[in-house]
């Protein structure tokens, strides 16, 4: 996975000296299970979130991320 975590670091960098408004996204591992309702999110993508996320809680989330103010230039971990 050395690849893909250099291009993820790279698209960071590249996002952070762009001047936009902008947040990345990190889901864990996308499965088809219901919403919980309550997903785990580590602003800063700094604490361990859960294993596994339902697409449904990562949609729900980017939805609710888009006005967030805390969320804007940053990464953010995302899981169920």
């Amino acid at each position: 996975m050395r690849h893909p975590y250099t291009d993820m670091a790279r698209m960071e960098d590249l996002l952070s000296i762009s001047g936009l408004a902008w947040t990345a996204v990190r889901p864990t591992r996308l499965t088809d299970r219901p919403a919980t309702g309550h997903p785990r999110v580590s602003i800063g993508a700094t604490a361990r979130v859960g294993s596994h996320t339902s697409r449904a809680d990562l949609a729900a989330f980017a939805l609710s991320a888009i006005d967030d103010l805390r969320t804007y230039r940053s990464a953010v971990a995302v899981s169920s």
